[in-house]
């Protein structure tokens, strides 16, 4: 029951086979005795929820407990009490005013218990969107895929697997069970270690639980790692292989620790240097590290990166896209935020901060090009798609495609704007040299 309990908790908004599975396994060998509710709430209050998640952050070793807590008052003791109770929609109702357990918890909840039914997610969502099937929420949603399940005669967890299985092996945003969904029709959860074979990744995996068992965790190497980078930093090292060196394995600490991998990107950024000390001759061609580092990884992050996640990410089709669509809050306000928020927000803290005496104007440059630029600002596709993608996981991924609409409609209004505004509103006066 600790390792269904844990497993529902963690798999919303992240890498299950990276994060999720080592974790709920861990807890199925290191812990077997919490096979209740009881047993396990014991467990985390004699060992703490942290430490028994592997988890440093709060939210989600909190939202376990609070869902222990929840299970035990209500007297479900086991995963065969569980799947009878959650029959009952008013223990649904009640289990959803929790904090952070949404319809799609919920319903992975049931698929762990042995219910055949489906929990609807952004994959789900987006297999609608590209079939041509409009849905208006997550209860549509889940009454297609159970009806689809119906009509093709396969039970409803099957194909909730196989969905997951296909989309995000496509995406390439997950690796998958070895085994094919018709090598486990009664499939309990899609993506729970007690189901199927084990990963491809078994070693990498058992390296993973031998590091955790003894007492390091993700967390502590990215601690580590990002001392590492200050001490280059500190040093006066320039040389960006250095940092290199260290920011690939602090990208794999962050993304097995449950945080988003893309902020590892962001540290090791902030200790690439930006200046060379003046004592150090060794950085002749390009004063400023992190400059040639920008300069020599922008052709491929603007004519590689940014196409491919453009292409594998967007996925918005317009057929069927109305004025409605464009004026629903969701796009609307998307567009409000991208294409006015920046202007207001980059104009006024600029004012400021000249106002102030922090900053001046370069030479040159007036408030006519700061304008133009803030309206540049305003186009916003990997960050704005990412912050999206992680508002809307739990319990709004009905969303997911108006997002992308108001995403990319801001996007082409800000180009354009932006463009005008430099080119047009400035005349032919040229930058001075």
């Amino acid at each position: 029951m600790g390792a269904t309990i844990a497993d529902a908790v963690l798999q919303a908004g992240t890498s299950y086979d990276t994060v999720v599975r080592p974790r709920v396994t861990r807890i199925l060998e290191s812990y077997p005795g919490a096979v209740t509710t009881s047993a396990f709430w014991k467990l985390l209050h004699d060992v703490g929820p942290k430490t028994v998640l592997s988890w440093r952050h709060h939210e989600k070793p909190n939202r376990v407990v609070a869902l222990t807590a929840f299970l035990r008052e209500a007297h479900i003791e086991t995963e065969v009490e569980l799947g009878p109770w959650l029959e009952d929609e008013a223990n649904q109702t009640n289990l959803l005013s929790l904090r952070g357990i949404g319809p799609k918890t919920v319903d992975y909840l049931r698929i762990l218990a042995g219910a055949q039914t489906v929990a609807v997610d952004r994959y789900v969502y987006t297999l609608l969107a590209e079939a041509g099937i409009h849905v208006s929420g997550y209860e549509e949603a889940r009454a297609v895929l159970n009806q689809t399940a119906d009509t093709l005669g396969v039970p409803r967890a099957t194909l909730d697997h196989s969905v997951w299985r296909f989309m995000s092996t496509r995406k390439g945003s997950a690796k998958t069970k070895t085994s094919a969904a018709g090598d486990c029709p009664e499939s309990q959860g899609r993506r729970h270690p007690r189901t199927g074979p084990e990963p491809s990744g078994l070693e990498v995996r058992r390296q993973n639980e031998t590091i955790m068992n003894s007492g390091i965790s993700d967390e502590d190497v990215a601690a580590a790692l990002v001392l590492g980078l200050a001490s280059l930093n500190r040093s006066g090292v320039t040389k960006p292989a250095a940092y290199l060196l260290l920011g690939v394995p602090l990208w794999v600490a962050v993304l097995k620790s449950g945080v988003h991998a893309t902020l590892a990107g962001v540290v090791v950024a902030m200790f690439i240097p930006l200046r060379v000390p003046e004592k150090s001759l060794s950085w002749t061609a390009h004063r400023s590290p992190v400059h040639h580092l920008e300069h020599a990884l922008h052709p491929w992050v603007a004519f590689g990166v940014l196409p491919i996640f453009a292409f594998t990410n967007a996925g918005v089709s317009i057929q069927g896209v109305s004025i409605s669509d464009l004026l629903h809050p969701v796009p609307l306000g998307i567009v409000t935020g991208l294409l006015l928020g920046k202007q207001a927000g980059i104009m006024a803290m600029s004012w400021v901060a000249v106002r102030m005496g922090i900053a001046s104007l370069p030479a040159g440059v007036r408030w006519p090009h700061i304008y133009g630029t803030s309206l540049l600002c305003g186009i916003g596709f990997t960050m704005s798609l990412f912050i999206a993608s992680l508002a809307f996981e739990q319990g709004g991924a009905a969303y997911l495609g108006l997002e992308r609409l108001g995403v990319l409609t801001a996007s082409v209004l800000a180009g354009l704007t932006g463009y005008g505004v430099l080119r047009f509103g400035l005349g032919d006066r040229r930058r001075p040299t």
